[in-house]
Order: C-alpha cells, then sequence, then structure tokens
C-alpha cells in the first residue's frame, strides 16, 4: 500500500499545441509510459531523457562488457567501471 506521500492527489491541467501534443505522445511511446507518467517522471528525476529503467539497462551493459575484458585486460576492465561510477555520480 502506498503511503500518504505517494498517494497521487493533486490534478493539474495544461493546454498544448497539436505539435506539443504529438510530441509529448512520441516521447511516451518511445519510453514505453504514458504522457502523465512521462512528465511525472520527468519531474521526479530531471528530464536527462533517460527513463531510470534505461540507466539500468546502460549499467547492465557496461558491466558485461567490463567482465568480458576482464580476462583479456583486467586494467582496462577497472578503468572502465572507475569512468561508470563517475559517471553515475553526475546524475
Amino acid at each position: 500500500m502506498k503511503s500518504e506521500e505517494e498517494k497521487k492527489t493533486r490534478q493539474v491541467s495544461i493546454r498544448l499545441t497539436k505539435g506539443q501534443y504529438k510530441l509529448a505522445e512520441q516521447k511516451a511511446k518511445e519510453r514505453n509510459m504514458s504522457i502523465n507518467a512521462m512528465i511525472g517522471d520527468m519531474l521526479e528525476h530531471g528530464n536527462n531523457n533517460f527513463t531510470p529503467f534505461q540507466l539500468m539497462q546502460v549499467q547492465n551493459l557496461v558491466n558485461e562488457a567490463a567482465e568480458a575484458c576482464r580476462s583479456v585486460n583486467p586494467e582496462l576492465a577497472e578503468e572502465l567501471s572507475g569512468k561508470v561510477d563517475a559517471l553515475w555520480l553526475s546524475f
């Protein structure tokens, strides 16, 4: 059950041009989200054009690449891991 802070109790109405609405629909569809969910996510996580799920997928891919690299070049694998860690701190 959601806490009182997590419950959506406010409704906001905005006006968009046809072009803005089409863009909002397109961006939401690309993220597999509703327009409402996308706007809420952007407000909560910033407008970095990545959803938390997409960022997790990138992290997993980098982890797999570093692991594959580790047996051939352990120093490079550690360097890649360090760069990714630094990148995460910038979000």
